[in-house]
């Protein structure tokens, strides 16, 4: 149980803690904790402060338009027509291993 202590009257955050316990073992335990806790503050405040300096680094982007570049934007290619590849023939399904070398071999030949 983590019990810590409100200091100089602001938000109990790792920074301005004050650890009370019973024993040493549950004040170690509270410590790593706050370790912990620091840890995730100082890298949420790494991002915070990084999107900070890229919103502060933005430029306007003008807004070009193809004349003004001298490109043509009319298509270049003309589209004939349009087919669909065939259909897969079925498969044929082998017994053995021997017919099947057989047919890579003759058929397919790819060995």
């Amino acid at each position: 149980m983590l019990a810590a202590a409100v200091y100089k009257g602001r938000q109990v955050d790792a920074f301005n803690a004050l650890l009370t316990a019973g024993s040493p073992s549950v004040l170690a335990e509270q410590r790593s904790l706050l370790d912990h806790l620091a840890r995730d503050q100082q890298q949420l405040q790494g991002v915070s402060d990084l999107k900070a300096r890229y919103d502060g680094q933005k430029k306007p982007i003008d807004q070009l338009t193809p004349e003004a570049l001298g490109v043509d934007p009319a298509p270049r290619l003309t589209v004939l027509k349009v087919v669909e590849p065939p259909k897969r023939q079925a498969g044929v399904k082998v017994k053995t291993v021997a017919e099947l070398v057989d047919k890579l071999k003759n058929e397919a030949k790819v060995i």
